[in-house]
């Protein structure tokens, strides 16, 4: 079974021309922010149902060492998370890109960015 690895990549919106599904066609020379987790990034499914119906939330976080992090704060991105087959999983599109939240830590920073959709999506 593949798992989520500690390794996942910030993509700036810019550096995206298209993505459909898991189809991601990037402008010339991206720059994309690759970062490495002190343990597994984490991507937690929740379903939901209140009044505006039933929906889907999905939560990533991971715990880095790396400041330049903190250049990502506040903005809106899509990530792109490594399996341990070596398979990518990007989370985001480019119409409801999630926004990436930093928080600094003694030593650390906490990553967290959460996604909702109408439908489940497999992972």
């Amino acid at each position: 079974m593949k798992q989520f690895t500690h390794g996942f990549s910030i993509i700036p919106l810019s550096q995206i021309k298209s993505k459909y599904r898991q189809h991601v066609i990037f402008v010339d020379n991206p720059k994309i922010i690759p970062f490495l987790a002190s343990d597994p990034v984490t991507l937690e499914p929740e379903a939901i149902e209140d009044d505006s119906g039933h929906y889907y939330s999905y939560t990533f976080s991971a715990l880095v060492k790396d400041d330049t992090v903190m250049k990502c704060n506040g903005r809106k991105a899509i990530l792109c998370l490594t399996l341990s087959d070596g398979s990518v999983r990007y989370f985001g599109d480019l119409d409801s890109a999630p926004i990436i939240s930093v928080t600094p830590y003694p030593g650390k920073f906490l990553v967290k960015s959460t996604l909702y959709s109408r439908d489940a999506v497999i992972l």
